[in-house]
């Protein structure tokens, strides 16, 4: 991960844990992949299109990741609880293209946080 990204993640104080921590019970995280960026996804210990248990980024993915994928995860209603500030979430939004406000949307629905009140530019 980029030494910014770090750096407003522990700003925010959110440190990425082992994926040996990970939830495997169906619940989504924001794994950090070993090319510096984050994605959404979970784990589905029954894919229908792939051979075992695995990380996935949606239902009926023809692909996944394994842990060594990942260099840790994060949980993300605890990052979005802590992102408190329309200027914190535009730090970060700037700092991390791969989280986008496309996903910042979606991460906020899914983890049962309330939605930005304005849209992101």
């Amino acid at each position: 991960m980029s030494r910014n990204v770090e750096r407003v993640l522990d700003e925010i104080g959110q440190f990425p844990r082992p994926m040996n921590e990970a939830p495997r019970d169906g619940r989504k995280i924001l794994g950090q992949s070993t090319r510096g960026g984050l994605i959404i996804c979970y784990w589905d210990a029954w894919p229908s299109k792939l051979a075992g248990p695995i990380w996935v980024e949606a239902p009926d993915a023809e692909r996944g990741y394994l842990d060594r994928y990942f260099t840790g995860w994060l949980d993300p209603a605890k990052l979005l609880a802590q992102v408190k500030s329309q200027r914190s979430i535009n730090r970060f939004r700037i700092l991390h293209g791969r989280l986008n406000p496309a996903a910042l949307h979606r991460l906020s629905e899914r983890s049962g946080l309330a939605a930005p009140r304005r849209p992101f530019r």
